[in-house]
């Protein structure tokens, strides 16, 4: 009589598609684990620039050394750009490669979450059928 309530074949897995799962939980933990780096990273990185902000030199140098002032020289005009202005153009780059990274770590730490959501969301599944089963084996039992 239970036998025809409890299906066994819902419960049990023949083998088929388990190393999928563990590889989608594996990778999903190694994006996640990765942007969470990633992110730490470009978090120090923006304290250090505001803590000393000659760290900016780590990213990327516009001006040549020893030049207060770059001329430009283009047809019959010329251009003086000062040194200052660098300055403000590195603060830029910085920004701009700083947001690539974050953007790279977002993309990680969602498709991480995607991942492992898509595997708890099966186990999820399986408690709402086992669930439903159990439910109704009660109500089988309980009425006569």
């Amino acid at each position: 009589m239970q036998q025809d309530i409890i299906n066994r074949d819902d419960y049990s897995d023949d083998g088929n598609g388990d190393y999928l799962k563990y590889i989608k939980v594996i990778f999903g933990v190694v994006l996640l684990v990765g942007g969470i780096i990633i992110a730490g990273w470009v978090f120090l990185k923006i304290v250090g620039i505001f803590d000393n902000p000659n760290s900016l030199s780590n990213f990327i140098t516009l001006l040549p050394q020893g030049k207060e002032v770059l001329i430009f020289r283009i047809e019959n005009t010329s251009f003086e750009l000062p040194k200052e202005l660098f300055n403000g153009l590195n603060f830029l780059f910085a920004i701009i490669l700083l947001s690539i990274s974050v953007s790279l770590a977002a993309v990680l730490i969602t498709g991480g979450v995607n991942l492992l959501h898509s595997g708890l969301k099966r186990v999820e599944d399986k408690i709402d059928k086992v669930t439903n089963k159990v439910d109704r084996l009660r109500e089988k039992i309980r009425s006569p």
